[in-house]
Protein backbone atom coordinates (compact mmCIF):
# COMPACT_ATOMS: atom_id res chain seq x y z
CA UNK A 1 0.00 0.00 0.00
CA UNK A 2 1.29 3.45 -0.91
CA UNK A 3 2.10 5.65 2.11
CA UNK A 4 -0.31 8.50 2.68
CA UNK A 5 0.88 12.09 3.06
CA UNK A 6 1.11 13.53 6.53
CA UNK A 7 -0.80 16.54 7.77
CA UNK A 8 -4.22 15.84 6.30
CA UNK A 9 -7.14 17.74 7.87
CA UNK A 10 -8.43 16.02 11.00
CA UNK A 11 -5.64 13.45 10.67
CA UNK A 12 -7.91 11.32 8.52
CA UNK A 13 -6.55 8.02 7.28
CA UNK A 14 -8.16 4.81 5.94
CA UNK A 15 -8.81 2.32 8.70
CA UNK A 16 -7.16 -0.54 6.83
CA UNK A 17 -3.97 1.44 6.43
CA UNK A 18 -3.77 2.28 10.10
CA UNK A 19 -4.29 -1.32 11.23
CA UNK A 20 -1.67 -2.79 8.94
CA UNK A 21 0.93 -0.05 8.92
CA UNK A 22 3.21 1.33 11.57
CA UNK A 23 2.56 4.47 13.58
CA UNK A 24 2.90 7.48 11.24
CA UNK A 25 5.27 10.15 12.49
CA UNK A 26 2.76 12.97 12.83
CA UNK A 27 2.68 13.19 16.63
CA UNK A 28 5.90 14.46 18.11
CA UNK A 29 4.66 13.88 21.64
CA UNK A 30 4.55 10.08 21.46
CA UNK A 31 6.99 7.36 20.58
CA UNK A 32 6.66 5.13 17.56
CA UNK A 33 4.64 1.97 17.89
CA UNK A 34 1.88 -0.06 16.38
CA UNK A 35 -1.62 1.34 16.54
CA UNK A 36 -4.19 -0.39 18.70
CA UNK A 37 -7.91 -0.66 18.21
CA UNK A 38 -8.43 1.84 21.00
CA UNK A 39 -7.29 4.74 18.84
CA UNK A 40 -10.37 4.64 16.63
CA UNK A 41 -12.96 7.18 17.70
CA UNK A 42 -16.08 8.72 16.20
CA UNK A 43 -17.23 5.64 14.31
CA UNK A 44 -20.14 7.61 12.89
CA UNK A 45 -17.73 9.98 11.16
CA UNK A 46 -17.63 8.75 7.57
CA UNK A 47 -18.60 9.73 4.06
CA UNK A 48 -21.72 8.24 2.49
CA UNK A 49 -22.22 7.98 -1.24
CA UNK A 50 -25.63 7.62 -2.81
CA UNK A 51 -24.27 5.87 -5.92
CA UNK A 52 -23.50 2.17 -6.22
CA UNK A 53 -19.86 2.77 -5.43
CA UNK A 54 -18.72 1.01 -2.25
CA UNK A 55 -18.92 3.08 0.91
CA UNK A 56 -15.50 3.77 2.35
CA UNK A 57 -15.30 4.72 6.01
CA UNK A 58 -12.80 7.20 7.37
CA UNK A 59 -11.96 7.35 11.05
CA UNK A 60 -10.42 10.09 13.11
CA UNK A 61 -7.40 9.36 15.26
CA UNK A 62 -8.27 9.80 18.90
CA UNK A 63 -7.09 13.03 20.45
CA UNK A 64 -8.69 15.07 23.18
CA UNK A 65 -7.60 15.17 26.79
CA UNK A 66 -6.25 11.87 28.15
CA UNK A 67 -6.87 12.74 31.83
CA UNK A 68 -8.69 15.16 34.08
CA UNK A 69 -7.47 18.73 34.30
CA UNK A 70 -5.61 19.75 37.43
CA UNK A 71 -3.51 22.76 38.33
CA UNK A 72 0.23 22.23 38.93
CA UNK A 73 1.41 21.88 42.51
CA UNK A 74 3.21 25.26 42.38
CA UNK A 75 0.32 27.22 40.87
CA UNK A 76 0.15 30.60 42.70
CA UNK A 77 -3.23 31.11 44.40
CA UNK A 78 -5.25 34.24 43.73
CA UNK A 79 -5.17 36.79 46.53
CA UNK A 80 -7.85 39.23 47.66
CA UNK A 81 -5.77 42.12 46.34
CA UNK A 82 -5.80 40.58 42.87
CA UNK A 83 -9.59 40.29 43.00
CA UNK A 84 -9.86 44.02 43.70
CA UNK A 85 -7.38 44.91 40.96
CA UNK A 86 -9.22 42.74 38.44
CA UNK A 87 -12.46 44.58 39.09
CA UNK A 88 -10.72 47.94 38.74
CA UNK A 89 -8.97 46.93 35.49
CA UNK A 90 -11.91 45.01 34.01
CA UNK A 91 -12.22 47.45 31.12
CA UNK A 92 -8.50 47.32 30.33
CA UNK A 93 -8.43 43.52 30.12
CA UNK A 94 -10.71 43.43 27.10
CA UNK A 95 -8.87 46.28 25.39
CA UNK A 96 -6.93 44.86 22.42
CA UNK A 97 -3.23 44.68 23.09
CA UNK A 98 -2.52 45.48 19.47
CA UNK A 99 -3.52 48.48 17.41
CA UNK A 100 -7.25 49.28 17.68
CA UNK A 101 -9.52 49.10 14.67
CA UNK A 102 -10.29 52.22 12.67
CA UNK A 103 -13.89 52.09 11.43
CA UNK A 104 -14.97 54.24 8.53
CA UNK A 105 -17.25 56.27 10.77
CA UNK A 106 -14.32 57.38 12.93
CA UNK A 107 -13.24 60.29 10.78
CA UNK A 108 -11.00 61.72 13.46
CA UNK A 109 -8.41 59.14 12.46
CA UNK A 110 -8.21 60.55 8.94
CA UNK A 111 -6.71 63.63 7.40
CA UNK A 112 -9.38 66.15 6.50
CA UNK A 113 -9.20 67.75 3.06
CA UNK A 114 -10.97 71.09 2.56
CA UNK A 115 -12.60 72.29 -0.65
CA UNK A 116 -14.38 75.54 0.08
CA UNK A 117 -17.21 74.73 2.48
CA UNK A 118 -17.09 71.04 1.63
CA UNK A 119 -14.64 68.53 2.97
CA UNK A 120 -13.43 65.02 2.24
CA UNK A 121 -11.50 62.53 4.32
CA UNK A 122 -8.55 60.33 3.50
CA UNK A 123 -9.07 57.34 3.39
CA UNK A 124 -12.68 56.90 2.37
CA UNK A 125 -13.58 53.82 0.32
CA UNK A 126 -12.17 50.75 2.04
CA UNK A 127 -11.65 49.71 5.62
CA UNK A 128 -8.18 49.63 7.01
CA UNK A 129 -6.01 46.54 6.95
CA UNK A 130 -6.33 45.78 10.65
CA UNK A 131 -3.94 43.51 12.48
CA UNK A 132 -5.34 43.03 16.00
CA UNK A 133 -8.04 40.49 15.13
CA UNK A 134 -6.19 38.23 12.70
CA UNK A 135 -2.68 39.52 12.76
CA UNK A 136 -1.30 36.70 10.66
CA UNK A 137 -3.88 37.08 7.93
CA UNK A 138 -3.12 40.37 6.21
CA UNK A 139 -6.39 40.39 4.34
CA UNK A 140 -8.12 43.42 2.84
CA UNK A 141 -11.92 43.32 2.80
CA UNK A 142 -13.77 45.50 0.36
CA UNK A 143 -16.40 47.75 1.84
CA UNK A 144 -20.00 47.07 0.87
CA UNK A 145 -20.44 50.56 -0.52
CA UNK A 146 -17.67 49.93 -3.01
CA UNK A 147 -20.13 48.21 -5.38
CA UNK A 148 -22.67 51.00 -4.98
CA UNK A 149 -20.55 54.04 -4.08
CA UNK A 150 -21.64 57.46 -2.93
CA UNK A 151 -20.70 59.51 -5.97
CA UNK A 152 -20.98 62.84 -4.15
CA UNK A 153 -18.50 61.66 -1.57
CA UNK A 154 -16.23 60.25 -4.28
CA UNK A 155 -16.24 63.62 -6.03
CA UNK A 156 -15.22 65.37 -2.83
CA UNK A 157 -12.53 62.78 -2.26
CA UNK A 158 -11.17 63.13 -5.79
CA UNK A 159 -11.03 66.89 -5.45
CA UNK A 160 -9.39 66.59 -2.05
CA UNK A 161 -6.76 64.17 -3.37
CA UNK A 162 -5.98 66.52 -6.24
CA UNK A 163 -5.42 69.32 -3.76
CA UNK A 164 -3.35 66.95 -1.63
CA UNK A 165 -0.99 66.11 -4.49
CA UNK A 166 -0.68 69.77 -5.46
CA UNK A 167 0.12 70.73 -1.89
CA UNK A 168 -2.66 73.30 -1.60
CA UNK A 169 -4.52 71.85 1.37
CA UNK A 170 -4.11 70.34 4.85
CA UNK A 171 -0.97 72.36 5.62
CA UNK A 172 -2.69 74.28 8.41
CA UNK A 173 -5.03 71.49 9.51
CA UNK A 174 -4.40 70.33 13.07
CA UNK A 175 -5.18 66.69 13.88
CA UNK A 176 -4.35 64.31 16.70
CA UNK A 177 -3.73 61.29 14.44
CA UNK A 178 -2.79 60.62 10.84
CA UNK A 179 -3.65 57.34 9.16
CA UNK A 180 -2.55 56.77 5.56
CA UNK A 181 -4.44 53.90 3.96
CA UNK A 182 -2.59 52.12 1.12
CA UNK A 183 -5.92 50.67 -0.06
CA UNK A 184 -6.96 54.08 -1.35
CA UNK A 185 -3.65 55.81 -1.95
CA UNK A 186 -0.99 53.25 -2.81
CA UNK A 187 1.99 55.34 -3.75
CA UNK A 188 3.83 52.31 -5.10
CA UNK A 189 1.89 52.73 -8.35
CA UNK A 190 2.61 56.45 -8.65
CA UNK A 191 5.24 57.89 -10.91
CA UNK A 192 8.47 59.02 -9.30
CA UNK A 193 7.36 62.67 -9.46
CA UNK A 194 3.99 61.93 -7.84
CA UNK A 195 5.61 59.83 -5.10
CA UNK A 196 8.11 62.57 -4.34
CA UNK A 197 5.39 65.25 -4.23
CA UNK A 198 3.17 63.15 -1.96
CA UNK A 199 5.95 62.29 0.50
CA UNK A 200 7.22 65.87 0.70
CA UNK A 201 3.73 67.21 1.28
CA UNK A 202 3.06 64.54 3.93
CA UNK A 203 6.30 65.53 5.67
CA UNK A 204 5.30 69.20 5.58
CA UNK A 205 1.88 68.36 7.02
CA UNK A 206 3.43 66.33 9.85
CA UNK A 207 5.92 69.06 10.68
CA UNK A 208 3.15 71.66 10.97
CA UNK A 209 1.24 69.59 13.53
CA UNK A 210 1.47 70.80 17.12
CA UNK A 211 -0.27 67.96 18.97
CA UNK A 212 0.15 64.93 16.71
CA UNK A 213 -0.01 61.83 18.93
CA UNK A 214 -0.61 58.92 16.53
CA UNK A 215 0.82 58.09 13.11
CA UNK A 216 -0.01 54.96 11.10
CA UNK A 217 1.46 54.00 7.75
CA UNK A 218 1.55 50.22 7.45
CA UNK A 219 1.16 47.46 4.87
CA UNK A 220 2.42 49.78 2.13
CA UNK A 221 5.41 47.58 1.08
CA UNK A 222 7.42 50.52 -0.26
CA UNK A 223 10.94 50.52 -1.62
CA UNK A 224 13.90 51.48 0.51
CA UNK A 225 14.04 55.17 -0.39
CA UNK A 226 10.34 55.99 -0.01
CA UNK A 227 9.94 54.03 3.22
CA UNK A 228 12.99 55.63 4.85
CA UNK A 229 11.74 59.09 3.89
CA UNK A 230 8.35 58.40 5.52
CA UNK A 231 9.97 57.16 8.74
CA UNK A 232 12.20 60.22 8.78
CA UNK A 233 9.21 62.50 8.17
CA UNK A 234 7.39 61.09 11.20
CA UNK A 235 10.45 61.08 13.47
CA UNK A 236 12.03 64.41 12.53
CA UNK A 237 8.72 66.20 12.00
CA UNK A 238 6.81 65.20 15.15
CA UNK A 239 9.10 62.91 17.14
CA UNK A 240 8.66 64.99 20.30
CA UNK A 241 4.85 64.67 20.37
CA UNK A 242 4.16 61.26 18.80
CA UNK A 243 3.10 58.65 21.34
CA UNK A 244 1.84 55.81 19.12
CA UNK A 245 3.47 54.84 15.81
CA UNK A 246 2.47 51.86 13.64
CA UNK A 247 4.83 51.11 10.74
CA UNK A 248 4.39 47.36 10.23
CA UNK A 249 5.17 46.17 6.69
CA UNK A 250 6.11 49.65 5.56
CA UNK A 251 9.13 48.26 3.71
CA UNK A 252 8.90 45.66 0.97
CA UNK A 253 9.83 42.07 1.88
CA UNK A 254 13.57 41.36 1.89
CA UNK A 255 14.25 45.12 2.17
CA UNK A 256 16.06 46.24 5.32
CA UNK A 257 16.93 49.84 6.19
CA UNK A 258 20.10 48.66 7.92
CA UNK A 259 23.57 47.85 6.68
CA UNK A 260 24.83 44.55 8.03
CA UNK A 261 27.13 41.74 7.01
CA UNK A 262 25.25 38.44 7.08
CA UNK A 263 28.40 36.37 6.48
CA UNK A 264 29.41 36.74 10.13
CA UNK A 265 25.94 36.09 11.51
CA UNK A 266 25.98 33.99 14.66
CA UNK A 267 23.19 33.61 17.18
CA UNK A 268 25.59 33.32 20.09
CA UNK A 269 27.73 36.36 19.29
CA UNK A 270 27.99 38.84 22.13
CA UNK A 271 26.44 42.25 21.55
CA UNK A 272 28.91 45.11 21.68
CA UNK A 273 27.01 48.05 23.14
CA UNK A 274 28.17 50.98 25.24
CA UNK A 275 25.39 53.28 26.39
CA UNK A 276 27.82 56.10 27.18
CA UNK A 277 29.31 56.11 23.69
CA UNK A 278 26.03 55.67 21.81
CA UNK A 279 25.80 58.08 18.85
CA UNK A 280 23.78 61.22 19.42
CA UNK A 281 22.81 63.53 16.59
CA UNK A 282 22.55 67.27 17.02
CA UNK A 283 19.66 69.42 15.86
CA UNK A 284 21.87 70.77 13.10
CA UNK A 285 22.47 67.26 11.74
CA UNK A 286 18.75 66.45 11.85
CA UNK A 287 17.92 69.73 10.11
CA UNK A 288 20.42 68.96 7.38
CA UNK A 289 18.93 65.50 6.80
CA UNK A 290 15.42 66.96 6.71
CA UNK A 291 16.45 69.45 4.05
CA UNK A 292 18.31 66.91 1.91
CA UNK A 293 15.73 64.12 2.05
CA UNK A 294 12.34 65.75 2.57
CA UNK A 295 12.47 69.36 1.35
CA UNK A 296 14.34 68.80 -1.88
CA UNK A 297 13.06 66.53 -4.65
CA UNK A 298 14.54 63.05 -4.38
CA UNK A 299 14.24 60.99 -7.54
CA UNK A 300 17.35 58.86 -7.02
CA UNK A 301 17.61 55.72 -4.92
CA UNK A 302 19.34 56.10 -1.58
CA UNK A 303 22.37 53.95 -0.98
CA UNK A 304 22.16 51.41 1.82
CA UNK A 305 24.72 53.37 3.84
CA UNK A 306 22.72 56.61 3.55
CA UNK A 307 19.46 54.81 4.36
CA UNK A 308 21.08 53.18 7.39
CA UNK A 309 22.27 56.51 8.79
CA UNK A 310 18.91 58.16 8.13
CA UNK A 311 17.12 55.28 9.88
CA UNK A 312 19.41 55.62 12.90
CA UNK A 313 18.64 59.33 13.13
CA UNK A 314 14.92 58.57 12.91
CA UNK A 315 15.10 55.99 15.72
CA UNK A 316 16.95 58.49 17.87
CA UNK A 317 14.31 61.18 17.23
CA UNK A 318 11.31 59.26 18.65
CA UNK A 319 11.65 60.68 22.16
CA UNK A 320 8.07 60.41 23.44
CA UNK A 321 6.84 57.02 22.18
CA UNK A 322 4.76 54.78 24.41
CA UNK A 323 3.63 52.32 21.68
CA UNK A 324 5.58 51.20 18.63
CA UNK A 325 4.57 48.57 16.08
CA UNK A 326 7.36 47.63 13.70
CA UNK A 327 8.87 44.63 11.94
CA UNK A 328 11.28 42.44 13.88
CA UNK A 329 14.31 42.84 11.60
CA UNK A 330 14.26 46.63 11.53
CA UNK A 331 15.49 46.85 15.13
CA UNK A 332 18.02 44.04 14.83
CA UNK A 333 21.26 45.09 13.10
CA UNK A 334 22.52 41.52 13.34
CA UNK A 335 22.10 40.97 17.09
CA UNK A 336 19.67 43.66 18.24
CA UNK A 337 21.79 46.81 18.25
CA UNK A 338 19.13 49.08 16.75
CA UNK A 339 16.68 48.14 19.48
CA UNK A 340 18.98 50.10 21.79
CA UNK A 341 19.18 53.00 19.34
CA UNK A 342 15.51 53.79 19.93
CA UNK A 343 15.42 56.91 22.07
CA UNK A 344 12.13 55.95 23.73
CA UNK A 345 13.84 52.86 25.17
CA UNK A 346 16.92 54.78 26.24
CA UNK A 347 14.84 57.32 28.17
CA UNK A 348 12.51 54.63 29.60
CA UNK A 349 9.21 55.90 28.13
CA UNK A 350 8.31 53.01 25.79
CA UNK A 351 5.68 50.72 27.28
CA UNK A 352 4.38 48.59 24.40
CA UNK A 353 6.60 47.19 21.64
CA UNK A 354 4.76 45.15 18.99
CA UNK A 355 7.07 43.16 16.72
CA UNK A 356 5.82 41.51 13.53
CA UNK A 357 7.71 38.61 11.99
CA UNK A 358 6.91 37.65 8.39
CA UNK A 359 8.20 34.54 6.55
CA UNK A 360 10.90 36.54 4.75
CA UNK A 361 12.23 37.72 8.12
CA UNK A 362 12.84 34.33 9.71
CA UNK A 363 16.38 34.21 11.15
CA UNK A 364 17.50 31.47 8.79
CA UNK A 365 16.56 33.70 5.85
CA UNK A 366 17.31 37.23 7.03
CA UNK A 367 20.26 36.45 9.35
CA UNK A 368 18.85 38.91 11.89
CA UNK A 369 18.02 38.29 15.55
CA UNK A 370 17.71 40.15 18.86
CA UNK A 371 19.97 38.32 21.27
CA UNK A 372 19.82 37.81 25.03
CA UNK A 373 22.15 40.69 25.86
CA UNK A 374 20.16 43.13 23.72
CA UNK A 375 16.99 42.40 25.69
CA UNK A 376 18.94 42.59 28.93
CA UNK A 377 20.26 46.06 28.10
CA UNK A 378 16.82 47.19 26.89
CA UNK A 379 15.17 46.16 30.17
CA UNK A 380 17.84 47.98 32.16
CA UNK A 381 17.10 51.17 30.24
CA UNK A 382 13.32 50.66 30.10
CA UNK A 383 12.09 48.43 32.97
CA UNK A 384 8.40 48.89 32.11
CA UNK A 385 8.74 47.57 28.54
CA UNK A 386 6.17 44.98 27.41
CA UNK A 387 6.67 42.92 24.25
CA UNK A 388 3.86 41.75 21.98
CA UNK A 389 4.91 39.28 19.28
CA UNK A 390 3.05 38.54 16.03
CA UNK A 391 4.25 35.53 14.04
CA UNK A 392 2.75 35.54 10.58
CA UNK A 393 2.62 32.06 9.04
CA UNK A 394 4.47 29.06 10.37
CA UNK A 395 7.78 29.21 12.18
CA UNK A 396 10.30 26.42 11.86
CA UNK A 397 11.76 24.51 14.78
CA UNK A 398 15.20 26.12 14.51
CA UNK A 399 13.78 29.64 14.27
CA UNK A 400 12.01 29.29 17.61
CA UNK A 401 15.33 28.74 19.38
CA UNK A 402 16.73 31.92 17.82
CA UNK A 403 13.72 34.20 18.19
CA UNK A 404 12.74 33.56 21.80
CA UNK A 405 15.12 34.06 24.71
CA UNK A 406 14.19 33.72 28.34
CA UNK A 407 14.58 37.36 29.34
CA UNK A 408 12.19 38.73 26.71
CA UNK A 409 9.36 40.72 28.38
CA UNK A 410 6.81 38.75 26.35
CA UNK A 411 3.27 39.67 27.39
CA UNK A 412 1.19 38.51 24.40
CA UNK A 413 1.78 36.42 21.32
CA UNK A 414 -0.21 35.78 18.17
CA UNK A 415 0.79 32.81 16.00
CA UNK A 416 -0.81 32.16 12.64
CA UNK A 417 0.37 28.98 10.93
CA UNK A 418 -0.15 28.30 7.25
CA UNK A 419 0.74 24.91 5.82
CA UNK A 420 3.28 26.03 3.23
CA UNK A 421 4.87 23.76 0.65
CA UNK A 422 8.12 25.00 -0.84
CA UNK A 423 8.78 21.80 -2.76
CA UNK A 424 6.20 19.13 -3.42
CA UNK A 425 8.20 16.40 -1.70
CA UNK A 426 9.33 18.60 1.22
CA UNK A 427 6.38 20.04 3.13
CA UNK A 428 7.20 22.60 5.81
CA UNK A 429 5.25 21.21 8.73
CA UNK A 430 4.77 23.10 11.97
CA UNK A 431 4.80 21.08 15.18
CA UNK A 432 2.18 22.80 17.27
CA UNK A 433 2.85 20.91 20.48
CA UNK A 434 6.56 21.74 20.46
CA UNK A 435 5.88 25.46 19.98
CA UNK A 436 3.38 25.50 22.83
CA UNK A 437 5.74 23.69 25.20
CA UNK A 438 8.51 26.07 24.26
CA UNK A 439 6.40 29.15 24.99
CA UNK A 440 4.85 28.18 28.30
CA UNK A 441 8.11 26.77 29.62
CA UNK A 442 9.91 30.06 28.88
CA UNK A 443 7.21 32.67 29.52
CA UNK A 444 4.64 31.09 31.84
CA UNK A 445 5.08 33.91 34.39
CA UNK A 446 4.72 36.79 31.90
CA UNK A 447 2.19 35.72 29.26
CA UNK A 448 -1.17 37.44 29.60
CA UNK A 449 -2.59 36.98 26.10
CA UNK A 450 -2.30 34.07 23.63
CA UNK A 451 -3.91 33.92 20.18
CA UNK A 452 -3.34 30.82 18.05
CA UNK A 453 -4.41 30.06 14.48
CA UNK A 454 -3.74 26.53 13.27
CA UNK A 455 -4.61 26.13 9.62
CA UNK A 456 -3.28 22.63 9.04
CA UNK A 457 -2.39 20.64 12.18
CA UNK A 458 0.21 17.92 12.10
CA UNK A 459 -0.12 17.07 15.80
CA UNK A 460 -2.81 16.73 18.42
CA UNK A 461 -3.87 20.15 19.65
CA UNK A 462 -6.22 19.62 22.60
CA UNK A 463 -3.52 18.75 25.13
CA UNK A 464 -1.43 21.76 24.13
CA UNK A 465 -4.36 24.14 24.59
CA UNK A 466 -5.06 22.76 28.05
CA UNK A 467 -1.39 23.15 29.01
CA UNK A 468 -1.49 26.83 28.12
CA UNK A 469 -4.46 27.40 30.40
CA UNK A 470 -3.05 25.35 33.28
CA UNK A 471 0.62 26.29 33.19
CA UNK A 472 0.38 30.05 32.54
CA UNK A 473 -1.02 31.29 35.86
CA UNK A 474 -1.32 34.95 34.82
CA UNK A 475 -2.99 34.31 31.45
CA UNK A 476 -6.01 36.56 30.92
CA UNK A 477 -6.93 36.06 27.24
CA UNK A 478 -6.77 32.79 25.29
CA UNK A 479 -8.21 32.51 21.77
CA UNK A 480 -7.78 29.49 19.52
CA UNK A 481 -8.78 29.17 15.86
CA UNK A 482 -8.33 25.89 14.06
CA UNK A 483 -9.07 22.18 14.15
CA UNK A 484 -9.84 20.30 17.33
CA UNK A 485 -9.51 16.64 18.20
CA UNK A 486 -12.74 16.33 20.17
CA UNK A 487 -15.58 18.58 21.16
CA UNK A 488 -15.46 17.07 24.65
CA UNK A 489 -12.32 19.15 25.23
CA UNK A 490 -14.36 22.37 25.22
CA UNK A 491 -16.81 20.90 27.73
CA UNK A 492 -13.97 19.71 29.97
CA UNK A 493 -12.19 23.08 29.94
CA UNK A 494 -15.40 25.05 30.59
CA UNK A 495 -16.41 22.82 33.50
CA UNK A 496 -12.93 23.14 34.94
CA UNK A 497 -13.08 26.95 34.73
CA UNK A 498 -16.46 27.01 36.46
CA UNK A 499 -15.27 24.93 39.41
CA UNK A 500 -11.77 26.34 39.87
CA UNK A 501 -11.37 29.65 41.71
CA UNK A 502 -7.66 30.32 41.15
CA UNK A 503 -7.82 30.79 37.38
CA UNK A 504 -7.14 34.39 36.31
CA UNK A 505 -8.51 33.89 32.81
CA UNK A 506 -10.99 36.55 31.71
CA UNK A 507 -11.55 35.84 28.00
CA UNK A 508 -11.50 32.45 26.31
CA UNK A 509 -12.51 31.66 22.75
CA UNK A 510 -12.62 28.59 20.52
CA UNK A 511 -13.32 28.99 16.80
CA UNK A 512 -13.37 25.49 15.37
CA UNK A 513 -12.38 25.10 11.73
CA UNK A 514 -15.28 24.41 9.41
CA UNK A 515 -15.73 20.80 8.34
CA UNK A 516 -16.71 20.55 4.69
CA UNK A 517 -18.14 17.06 5.19
CA UNK A 518 -20.39 17.99 8.11
CA UNK A 519 -20.95 21.75 7.93
CA UNK A 520 -23.88 21.77 10.35
CA UNK A 521 -22.40 19.42 12.94
CA UNK A 522 -19.93 21.78 14.58
CA UNK A 523 -22.31 24.75 14.48
CA UNK A 524 -25.02 22.88 16.38
CA UNK A 525 -22.58 21.43 18.89
CA UNK A 526 -20.94 24.80 19.58
CA UNK A 527 -24.31 26.51 19.97
CA UNK A 528 -25.31 23.94 22.58
CA UNK A 529 -22.03 24.42 24.43
CA UNK A 530 -22.47 28.20 24.34
CA UNK A 531 -25.96 27.99 25.83
CA UNK A 532 -24.71 25.64 28.53
CA UNK A 533 -21.55 27.43 29.69
CA UNK A 534 -21.76 31.08 28.68
CA UNK A 535 -23.92 32.23 31.60
CA UNK A 536 -22.10 30.31 34.39
CA UNK A 537 -18.75 31.58 33.14
CA UNK A 538 -20.05 35.14 32.81
CA UNK A 539 -21.06 35.06 36.47
CA UNK A 540 -17.41 34.38 37.28
CA UNK A 541 -16.25 37.24 35.04
CA UNK A 542 -15.07 34.99 32.18
CA UNK A 543 -16.23 35.82 28.65
CA UNK A 544 -16.74 32.73 26.47
CA UNK A 545 -16.64 32.97 22.68
CA UNK A 546 -17.52 29.93 20.55
CA UNK A 547 -18.00 29.75 16.81
CA UNK A 548 -17.09 28.11 13.53
CA UNK A 549 -13.97 29.38 11.77
CA UNK A 550 -14.44 29.47 8.01
CA UNK A 551 -11.32 30.18 6.02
Amino acid sequence: MQPLPYGLPWSVYPKEYLRKGHYPNIYRDEARGRLKDVVYANDDYFHKKSSKAPVRKYHQLMGGLPKRLALPWNYPPKTDEEEVLERIMACEVNEPLYKPDFPLSDKRCHIRLFSGRRSAYLPSLMPIITMPSDAGNLVTLTHNSFTNPDYAFLKDTQQGLTMWFNGKSTEKTQVASIFVNPCLVNIRFFTSEERDTTIRHLAKTIKNQKNLEKFTFENAFLNLTDAVRIVAAAALGAGNTLEKVYLANLFSPHVLPIETDSEFFDVYNELEYDSENAPEYSDETKSRFWKNILERPCFHELTLTAADKCFQIALGSFTNLTTLMINYNWVSKGNGLYLLRLESIRNGKLRKLVLLLTPSEHPNNSRQIICYKAWEEALKLCPGLELHFILSQNVAHNDFNKLFVRNMPLVSIHISSIYQIGEVNKPKTWFFSYSCRFLWSYFSQTLRMVRLEVWQPTTKVDVSMADFILKCPFLQVFVYRGHMDKLDTIHTICEFLIVNKSIRLRTIGFYVADDACRPAGWSEALDNAKRKYQTPLALKGIYLHLGVWKF
